[in-house]
């Protein structure tokens, strides 16, 4: 399992508990939320959620994790990302077959439920 440190690095050790504050902090501020494109826009892109967003780093209220490349727990090689899973049941399937599943730590279940939306227009991004 790979843990965040609050020096902003990733690791395979659980962080200690014993070195003072392990967690990062900010304050967000809903009148001034985080805009996801750098410029000023009346629609929503439809590429912004693939776009580079490092803009909104220098922002007191975003946290920015960096790390060097994470190496490999059983061999000295460099590891690197070659797919992303996001459904529940592969994911379970997949840390199945490695032994690693644990019941305890199973996701919650999704509630399928139809949710209804508001808009509020105090959160938009326009400016």
């Amino acid at each position: 399992m790979l843990y965040f440190h609050t020096d902003g690095k990733l690791s395979f050790d659980a962080p200690s508990g014993n070195a003072g504050k392990d967690y990062d902090e900010y304050v967000s501020d809903p009148m001034h939320p985080v805009p996801f494109v750098p410029y000023v826009t009346d629609t929503v892109p439809q590429r912004y959620m693939v776009e580079d967003q490092r803009f909104a780093a220098t922002r007191p209220d975003v946290l920015v994790y960096e790390t060097d490349p994470l190496t490999c727990p059983k061999c000295p090689g460099e590891m690197r990302i070659i797919s992303f899973i996001d459904q529940p049941d592969v994911i379970k399937k997949i840390l199945q077959h490695l032994g690693l599943w644990q019941e305890s730590h199973a996701p919650p279940a999704t509630d399928s439920a139809i949710k209804e939306l508001i808009f509020d227009p105090s959160y938009s991004q326009i400016i």
